[in-house]
């Protein structure tokens, strides 16, 4: 780790770039008597959430914040909330300067000091900056779906996500099977009886109100294959970001211990209130259990530093949709699908040298699926992000996926000719999808080589 304050404190070549950045960020800071802990590593990621959607200086305040830690005293607070004029006084040129100071700063910094600013196993390039808008949005709105095709990075989300909130996360997949007394509570067989078992969102606030410090993210991948209105019930009205609450005078102890969640007993939990406790908080708006806890714990109050996140997958018309009432209570993203160049970016250089005929196809079909049936029959790119995927198993994988596809939104043979109409961009070994059959029962099959007419060759089924 880089941990030389010799380097920000004048005996380093870089310390003069350095030091113009952080004096802009911060005139106050002393230059040669303080010390600033970042690495240049984290400073590259800072910047990067810097030079998003909030002003420069602002989103610069987390740089600022640990370099007022550091020299101690009173003046270890948020920038932003110490000094909020001063960091929202920036002007276009201060952004300006501040971004020459660093793209100059960052130039001269050796490659193995450099963070690598994207993980090993997904749509890197975007990843980041996609996890930290969605971190944003859970902020502001609570609740958050991101929709998109199968293989558009949804589910790798989570891996960036888990790292934000460092171990205060539950991850949940919905199903068909999945209930109200499963997600939230209900009478559930311990042992010989049964009894009332507090469900994942339950434990969730509860979590969260104990630890008021901290935000806290329940993941729920596939959110749409269960009956969500069914599941959800009666959180439709509390989970709305203008409903929630603070922590009331017992919850306010901050002592969200992973650890010990699960041996909370129901009658102990401070976010679902009796009878007394609700009306000594009248501001506390609050929805009654269908079950109620022991103690007589009925009214639940979601907690502000909880956020929900849902997954869902737009391209399979088999599963349910959201109803309106709970669209509403979330705010929603599209995961878009990552093609041509900016594919060729997020992925390492020899993979895109690899697989560059594979991702001109990509691009060429998803154009002209686009247009020809609709966004939400695209191919998606996860197969690209495969650990040394050849050319030929990232191709087997998109035909795979385009003949589900070509299923579900019934496509005709002329549009998928057209997705094999020769051109420079063509799969591996001329593999292509073959109509089988001509009614109801038709299907598409991989095959090779140029088209063929009349039955299915021997080829026509991919080994």
């Amino acid at each position: 780790s880089y941990t030389d304050s010799d380097a920000l404190n004048g005996l380093h070549p870089r310390s003069r770039r350095a030091s113009k950045l952080l004096k802009r960020l911060d005139p106050e800071w002393g230059g040669d008597s303080g010390t600033y802990s970042k690495t240049p590593a984290e400073l590259e990621s800072q910047w990067k959430l810097a030079k998003n959607e909030l002003p420069t200086l602002l989103a610069s305040g987390t740089m600022v914040e640990n370099l007022r830690r550091k020299q101690g005293g009173d003046t270890a607070l948020h920038v932003w909330v110490r000094h909020p004029a001063e960091a929202l006084a920036g002007t276009d040129a201060d952004r300006r300067q501040c971004g020459e100071f660093f793209e100059e700063w960052v130039e001269q910094l050796p490659s193995d000091r450099r963070m690598p600013l994207t993980s090993d196993d997904g749509p890197e390039a975007d990843g980041g900056d996609d996890a930290m808008d969605v971190v944003e949005q859970l902020g502001a709105y609570k609740n958050v779906i991101v929709e998109g095709v199968a293989g558009s990075g949804k589910t790798h989300l989570l891996e960036r996500l888990k790292a934000h909130y460092a171990g205060r996360t539950t991850v949940l997949v919905f199903h068909p099977s999945t209930s109200y007394e499963d997600f939230v509570v209900g009478l559930r067989p311990t042992g010989s009886e049964f009894a009332v078992v507090p469900g994942p969102f339950l434990v969730m606030c509860e979590r969260a109100a104990r630890d008021p410090e901290h935000d806290y993210l329940l993941f729920i991948d596939e959110v749409n294959r269960a009956n969500t209105a069914r599941v959800l019930g009666d959180l439709l009205m509390v989970i709305e970001a203008s409903k929630r609450a603070g922590a009331g005078p017992e919850s306010s102890s901050g002592d969200g211990n992973a650890s010990e969640y699960w041996e909370w007993r129901p009658e102990d939990y401070r976010t679902v209130l009796t009878d007394e406790e609700l009306r000594r908080r009248p501001e506390a708006i609050s929805v009654q259990l269908q079950t109620p806890l022991e103690g007589g714990r009925k009214h639940l109050v979601v907690p502000r530093n909880l956020h929900v996140l849902g997954t869902m997958n737009t391209t399979d018309r088999s599963i349910g949709t959201i109803d309106l009432a709970l669209r509403r209570r979330f705010h929603w993203r599209t995961a878009e699908v990552l093609v041509g160049a900016r594919l060729q970016e997020a992925l390492e250089p020899q993979q895109a040298e690899r697989l560059g005929t594979v991702i001109e196809w990509h691009e060429r079909a998803n154009e002209t699926l686009r247009t020809e049936v609709g966004p939400d029959s695209q191919l998606g790119h996860s197969y690209f992000f495969a650990r040394d995927a050849s050319a030929e198993e990232v191709a087997e994988a998109l035909l795979h996926q385009l003949a589900e596809i070509a299923h579900t939104f019934n496509i005709g043979e002329a549009v998928m000719e057209r997705l094999f109409d020769g051109g420079a961009a063509s799969l591996p070994d001329g593999r292509r999808l073959r109509q089988v059959g001509k009614g109801l029962g038709r299907r598409f099959v991989i095959g090779y080589g140029a088209a063929e007419t009349g039955a299915a060759s021997s080829n026509d089924i991919a080994p």
